[in-house]
């Protein structure tokens, strides 16, 4: 009987053939020219969700070990961003994403998890093969339950470590259901919720570009609140997951908007059942 804590048990190794494919696929796009400007992908993979009957809660993880794809991306593409939506990559092949973006310019947004039968999941931005910041775990923001283990006020202490800069822009990382900081109510006005504090809002609006890397695509007021949160020239990136077996458009599930204008990608590459990659460039 495998190891609870044994990756492999449970994640599949995506077959060489699959990734070789993959990228002969997206080589055949093109490169986008980076003389100006800064160059965004986005990255999403497929997820699968099972149930559990003693807590009642459902479990989810990656359905491949998504490193080769993610490794391969950084080398060959080298976008200045790579936004990786949720449930990114095991601890265990962490090391090996680090290496890789020891020789690239690329920064990159991953979601850890240490063992997702637990859940315990953590946040990096990895520059020059090393995490720039602490850690981030997500926070509840619309629904501060006494249980919650960091609700809205809490984000307040992990600012510092949701900032960092590409070229001369600031970036601000808002994890997952946190984007519900905005306000969204069929009827009412698009804000940031009374509840924000001035300190968060204030880190929001000095960045120029907004990142929301969810787990899976959450479709209420995601318009209203990318077109709200990429106004006055700043840009908001949303990628999310797919459920295993399950259609989709890649569209719906990569998105940019930018001066609360969604944006078309240049490079749009998403075979069923591997990888969805979409890539940007923003001036």
């Amino acid at each position: 009987m495998p190891n609870k804590k044994d990756e492999s048990a449970i994640v599949k190794i995506l077959p060489e053939f699959e990734v070789r494919q993959f990228f002969s696929e997206l080589k055949k796009r093109g490169k986008l020219e980076k003389n100006e400007g800064i160059s965004i992908a986005t990255l999403s993979f497929p997820i699968v969700t099972k149930s559990n009957k003693k807590d009642k809660k459902d479990k989810s993880h990656p359905k491949y070990n998504n490193s080769p794809i993610i490794q391969k991306i950084i080398q060959e593409r080298e976008p200045d961003i790579l936004l990786c939506a949720g449930y990114t990559i095991s601890n265990k092949v962490l090391p090996a994403i680090l290496k890789t973006t020891k020789t690239t310019k690329t920064t990159i947004v991953l979601e850890v998890y240490d063992d997702y039968k637990d859940n315990r999941m953590k946040n990096l931005i990895i520059q020059g093969g090393e995490p720039i910041n602490p850690p981030s775990t997500i926070c509840f923001v619309n629904n501060c339950q006494a249980q919650a283990k960091c609700c809205v006020n809490d984000l307040d202490n992990q600012i510092s470590q949701r900032n960092f800069k590409i070229s001369d822009k600031n970036v601000f990382l808002l994890i997952c259901g946190e984007v519900t900081a905005v306000h969204c109510v069929r009827g009412e006005q698009t804000r940031f919720r009374n509840s924000i504090t001035k300190e968060l809002k204030n880190a929001i609006d000095k960045s120029s570009i907004r990142l929301n890397p969810n787990h899976t695509y959450m479709k209420p007021c995601s318009l209203r609140q990318g077109k709200f949160l990429s106004m006055y020239g700043k840009i908001y990136v949303r990628v999310a997951n797919w459920k295993h077996g399950t259609k989709f458009r890649s569209s719906t599930i990569h998105k940019l908007w930018m001066d609360g204008l969604e944006q078309r990608a240049n490079i749009a590459h998403c075979p069923i059942d591997v990888a969805c990659y979409h890539e940007w460039l923003v001036h």
